[in-house]
């Protein structure tokens, strides 16, 4: 057991210059969200989504921690040349959450 402590976590990764290219071309893509019934379809940068989900989280008197690219998506900018591709794009917005208490 102790030879898993004392083992780095590989959880989080730095990006090196390759990957943050990558992961600017993901976000600055622009891609069709398509609308169910009469909605129409929005053609939008993923970027775009992240800043407005962040600005109206924080409006709301919500601390964003941090902004995270999940599954499929960080792998392809992970490790771009093993034959991955996305078909979504998993983006994890991590809060502080705090219970207000109502005194009576």
């Amino acid at each position: 057991m102790s030879e898993n402590k004392s083992k780095p976590s590989q959880r989080f990764h730095s990006l090196n210059a390759e990957q943050v290219e990558v992961l600017h071309q993901v976000l600055s893509e622009v891609v069709p969200i398509h609308g169910r019934g009469n909605f129409p379809t929005l053609e939008l940068r993923p970027r775009d989504i992240i800043i407005a989900v962040r600005a109206r989280l924080q409006k709301q008197g919500i601390t964003v921690r941090d902004v995270r690219l999940n599954g499929s998506t960080a792998s392809h900018v992970l490790v771009r040349d093993n034959g991955t591709s996305y078909k979504d794009l998993d983006i994890i917005f991590g809060v502080e959450m705090f219970e207000t208490a109502i005194l009576g």
